[in-house]
């Protein structure tokens, strides 16, 4: 391995150093990187000019990608998603726990986030390890959700984000789908927290008021700050993160246009704690 980690808080992300992600990686360099995302959660590198193409490239690498699902995040790239705010009404930004795209039968397994343009103060993006936030809990809630599945449903990221008919035609595309509320993941078989803020709506088989007051303490874990960090971006940096385990948010604290492009991983159907993955 020629790169250096370093890790970043003792529960979730390294930084990686003396690495062009603009040149090829040899096999050993891809795996090493690999395995580094899988354990941290997250790797950020510094000082990346790589070109779109390159950027699509390093994608591919660890997976198919998954067009913008969206008018507002579409590129020139079929391949790139557009991430940017006008740092006035900051319209679109990720400002709620999530991990990418749980809303579809097959999700995201990571995102590759690059920076174009920084404000001058502000525009981090924080991320939670959901591994953790699951090892976190007590035994009891451990049992109680083990085999629960939850309701992912694209309408609930997009309300208020664009008109409703509009987010209806989505939901029509995107339909409702159930993932288990805790996925083993298929790299680690770690154990992880797998309902966001973003898209889980209700716990299935469960009243309103008892999958409203799980999901919440649920959703509570993922916001302690001993599972999390939080990235400064500066042009040219570059966040790597594993959507199987890590959740993020995108803190809209600056009035400043904002500009980041990512390419995003496509996942297998997760699967839980007690269920074999389908066979290919």
């Amino acid at each position: 391995m020629t790169f250096s980690v370093r890790r970043v808080q003792p529960l979730i992300g390294a930084e990686i150093s003396d690495i062009d992600l603009s040149q090829p990686l040899a096999p050993e360099e891809l795996r090493a990187l690999r395995a580094a995302w899988v354990r941290y959660g997250v790797l950020f590198f510094r000082n990346q000019p790589i070109s779109r193409e390159q950027h699509i490239r390093f994608g591919r690498l660890f997976g198919d990608l998954i067009p913008p699902i969206a008018a507002l995040y579409a590129s020139d790239y079929p391949e790139i998603h557009n991430v940017t705010t006008d740092g006035k009404t900051n319209a679109g930004a990720a400002d709620t726990w999530h991990a990418d795209l749980t809303c579809f039968p097959r999700p995201s397994s990571g995102s590759i986030l690059k920076g174009y343009k920084i404000p001058s103060l502000g525009g981090d993006t924080m991320f939670s390890n959901a591994g953790a936030a699951y090892a976190g809990l007590s035994p009891e809630v451990k049992q109680r959700i083990a085999d629960l599945r939850a309701v992912h449903d694209v309408r609930k990221t997009l309300a208020g984000k664009a008109e409703p008919a509009k987010v209806e035609e989505m939901a029509k595309r995107i339909p409702p789908v159930e993932h288990p509320v805790v996925r083993t993941h298929p790299e680690s078989g770690e154990p992880v927290l797998y309902v966001n803020n973003g898209f889980t709506t209700k716990i299935v088989g469960l009243n309103e008021q008892e999958s409203g007051n799980l999901l919440r303490h649920l959703l509570d874990q993922i916001k302690r700050p001993e599972y999390q960090l939080r990235f400064a971006w500066q042009v040219d940096s570059i966040a790597f993160w594993d959507n199987r385990k890590v959740q993020h948010y995108a803190v809209t604290d600056y009035n400043e246009p904002r500009h980041l492009e990512s390419v995003v991983l496509l996942d297998d159907a997760p699967y839980g704690l007690s269920a074999a993955p389908a066979a290919p």
